[in-house]
C-alpha cells in the first residue's frame, strides 16, 4: 500500500503592481459627416477577354497580347514550385521596334506579382487594384506561359447598355468600337482621362466634353447622379470648382479650380442627363450648385461680361504643336 501524499499548499496570491491612471482622452473638433449609399452603380467584372497571341520582343522579353486595349485585371492560372514568383506588368502598346513600351506610364508601374505556394494549379486575381492594357510583359512563368494561363477581366462600373451605332464604313464602325471601350475604360465609379499612367484622375472637362456620349451608350443616370454630387461636396465656398473631382489636387498653397469649359461640367452634365433621361430630380438637386459656378463666373466677368483673369486650359492638346507648354 502507498501512503496518500499531501496535497500541494496553494501558491501565494500575487498582488497586482499598481498601474498609473490613464490620461483623459484628448478632445478635439472633429469634423461631421454622414454616411450615405452609393447612388451610383457598384463597379463590377463586366466581360473576360481571352489572349490572342504570346510572343517574344526583340528585346527578349516574353509578352501576351490580349488583342483589345482593356481596363480591369488579370487572373493567372499557373502550376509551379513553392517559393516561384510570377510577375505581370501592363502595357498599351508596343514601341515601333516591337518592344515593351511604359514610358507613358510615368510612375505608375502597372505590376503584379504573384509567389506560388506549390502543389497543384494555382489561380489569382488582384481585388483592390486595375491595370489599363493591352499587353502583359511576363516574368518568372515556370516554363512558357500558354494563351490558356492568362484571362483579362474588364472592370467598370456596372451601365446596361443603351445605345449601339453601325454603319457602312469600316472606319466609323472602328471609332465607335474605340469610344464603347474608352468609355469602358474610364467609368470605374469616378469619370477619369485614363486609366493606365500615375494620374486617373476625375477631370471635369473630359466628363463634361463626354457626357452626352456616355448617355447614348449606356445608361449613366445613376453614376452622374453619384458624381454630381461629389462635384457639389467639393465646391468651394465661392462657387469655384476643382478641376478633378474628387479634387485630390487642391492644397492650401495651389487652388487648383475655376477653370471655363472645365468646370462647366457642374452645369452642362446636369442639363445633359435631364435631356438624355428627363429626370427634374437631378436638375432640382443640384441647381444651388449650378447657379453658384455661373455666379462666380458673373463675379469675375465684371460690368464688361469678359472673364479675363485666373488659369484656363484652353484648347488643351493641340493638333500639331512641339511647344512643351502646349503638348501636341
Amino acid at each position: 500500500d502507498t501512503e496518500p501524499t499531501a496535497p500541494e499548499p496553494e501558491p501565494a496570491a500575487v498582488e497586482p503592481e499598481p498601474q498609473p491612471e490613464p490620461e483623459p482622452a484628448k478632445r478635439g473638433r472633429r469634423k461631421r459627416g454622414r454616411v450615405v449609399a452609393p447612388a451610383g452603380p457598384p463597379v463590377r467584372r463586366i466581360e473576360e477577354v481571352r489572349p490572342v497571341k504570346v510572343l517574344k520582343t526583340p528585346a527578349g522579353e516574353t509578352v501576351v497580347d490580349m488583342g483589345q486595349n482593356m481596363v480591369g485585371h488579370v487572373r493567372l492560372k499557373v502550376r509551379g514550385p513553392a517559393g516561384t514568383t510570377v510577375t505581370l506588368r501592363h502595357a498599351e502598346v508596343l514601341d515601333k521596334d516591337g518592344n515593351f513600351y511604359t514610358a507613358n506610364l510615368r510612375a505608375a508601374k502597372q505590376q503584379v506579382k504573384y509567389t506560388l505556394k506549390g502543389g497543384g494549379d494555382e489561380v489569382y486575381e488582384p481585388h483592390f487594384s486595375f491595370q489599363g492594357f493591352r499587353y502583359v510583359a511576363v516574368e518568372g512563368w515556370p516554363g512558357e506561359p500558354t494563351l490558356d494561363g492568362l484571362t483579362g477581366v474588364v472592370v467598370h462600373s456596372d451601365m446596361p447598355v443603351t445605345g449601339r451605332f453601325t454603319t457602312s464604313n469600316p472606319l466609323l464602325n472602328q471609332l465607335q468600337h474605340n469610344i464603347r471601350w474608352g468609355q469602358k475604360g474610364n467609368f470605374l465609379d469616378v469619370p477619369t482621362d485614363c486609366p493606365q499612367r500615375d494620374e486617373r484622375l476625375g477631370w471635369t472637362g473630359d466628363a463634361q466634353v463626354f457626357a452626352r456620349t456616355a448617355a447614348f451608350n449606356m445608361d449613366v443616370a445613376g453614376f452622374f447622379t453619384k458624381w454630381l454630387a461629389d462635384v457639389a461636396a467639393d465646391q468651394q465656398a465661392d462657387g469655384a470648382v476643382p478641376f478633378v473631382v474628387p479634387n485630390v489636387l487642391t492644397t492650401p498653397e495651389k487652388r487648383e479650380s475655376a477653370s471655363a469649359a472645365w468646370a462647366d461640367a457642374a452645369v452642362i452634365i446636369p442639363w445633359n442627363m435631364y435631356l438624355g433621361y428627363g429626370d427634374e430630380r437631378l436638375l432640382e438637386r443640384q441647381y444651388p450648385s449650378m447657379k453658384a459656378w455661373v455666379e462666380y463666373m458673373r463675379a469675375k466677368a465684371g460690368d464688361k461680361h469678359l472673364w479675363t483673369t485666373g488659369f484656363h486650359f484652353g484648347d488643351w492638346l493641340a493638333f500639331a504643336s512641339t511647344a512643351s507648354d502646349y503638348p501636341g
